[in-house]
């Protein structure tokens, strides 16, 4: 019985606290500024919400599909579903205090798919480094002498070759398998 009312108790308090703070907010509001917010959303092109929405949904699915192949390659298993909605409150929690989404990410993993916490920070960490080079390459600055659509191919090609060498072959990667096991071969 306890825990159910911790459990209810941690959803309708931050429901409580942000009903209030939005009230609170609202009733400062003068009714000049409650007019110029009205015409605010008439005027607004509601097309190009919808089609950031649809493109930061795309951006949360692929970060959950990319997650779960990386955590897989550490023999634990998780499902789609919990990995996006870890992704999706590490994004919200990114709104209120810089960088804890990453590790809230991997605190929801390790509650709900009981993937142990280091492991997981592990993959995120790794996912920024890939995040981070990927980031380079697009930004790099090519030879001038080469076309823009020369730049694409080059570009597109090494993303294949990333794609490939890191998810296709679907085997987890390490210095051992990578050199064999010869070194221990002659003890």
């Amino acid at each position: 019985m306890k825990k159910q009312i911790g459990k209810w108790l941690t959803i309708l308090i931050p429901l409580l606290i942000g009903i209030g703070i939005i009230y609170y907010q609202f009733t400062t509001l003068t009714s000049d500024e409650i007019e110029k917010i009205k015409i605010s959303f008439e005027k607004a092109n509601y097309y190009y919400i919808l089609l950031s929405l649809v493109i930061a949904c795309i951006g949360y699915w692929s970060r959950a599909y990319r997650w779960k192949y990386a955590i897989e390659h550490l023999g634990y298993t998780s499902h789609f579903y919990n990995n996006l909605m870890a992704v999706c409150i590490a994004y919200f929690m990114n709104l209120s205090i810089p960088r804890s989404g990453e590790v809230s990410r991997a605190l929801v993993l390790k509650k709900y798919e009981n993937v142990p916490f280091d492991k997981a920070l592990g993959t995120i960490v790794a996912e920024r480094i890939v995040d981070f080079i990927i980031f380079l390459l697009f930004n790099f600055d090519f030879e001038t002498s080469l076309s823009a659509t020369d730049h694409f191919i080059s570009v597109i090609q090494l993303l294949h070759w990333i794609f490939y060498i890191f998810f296709a072959t679907n085997k987890p990667y390490s210095l051992k398998s990578l050199i064999g096991d010869n070194a221990n071969k002659g003890r």
